[in-house]
């Protein structure tokens, strides 16, 4: 029991999110530490600290030609990728084998791991952002794929509730 189980000094509601995210994704125990551990993340980048668990996601050099898919799209449902999206696009790429990155770039925040729900809570992308999302791997044209089709769907639902909300009348309650 005790190789299953692992403490960590992550905040108590969004480590624990976080890491039932990661372990519900089949993840193994360490990846599911280092993601608990991440929820401390969006509060170290707003107080403009740094921390010293983990070391920062290595990026590709930037002058390394771009070897896999890419694509840039814009957020079109209500509230962009706040807490529940985010959980999707982590939950749409784990059935992939590829590296899959989100970059928001209206704001110019990432790239980020798209396997990491708080890395791209770090993003701040809401509704209207611009994102590039890249994908390297065997299965990066379908991690791709799927994740402009869910983005797709997510938006459509949102803009046929908005024009649901619209077309409905005030009722009088007083007189």
């Amino acid at each position: 029991m005790r190789s299953r189980v692992r403490f960590c000094a992550a905040p108590l509601v969004e480590g624990a999110i976080a890491a039932g995210v990661q372990a519900s994704l089949g993840s193994d125990l360490e990846t599911v530490y280092r993601e608990a551990i991440r929820a401390l993340d969006p509060k170290a980048e707003h107080l403009g600290e740094t921390l010293p668990i983990l070391k920062p996601e290595s990026a590709r050099h930037p002058l390394e030609p771009f070897q896999g898919q890419r694509a840039t799209l814009t957020l079109m449902n209500a509230h962009g990728l706040h807490a529940r999206p985010a959980a999707r696009l982590v939950q749409t790429i784990s059935a992939f084998d590829a590296d899959v990155t989100v970059a928001d770039l209206t704001n110019g925040k990432g790239p980020v791991s798209a396997r990491s729900l708080n890395r791209l809570a770090t993003l701040g992308a809401v509704h209207g952002h611009q994102i590039r999302v890249e994908a390297v791997g065997p299965q990066a044209a379908a991690a791709l794929a799927s994740i402009q089709a869910w983005l797709r769907a997510i938006s459509a639902t949102w803009r046929s509730v908005r024009e649901w909300t619209k077309s409905l009348q005030p009722q009088r309650f007083f007189r």
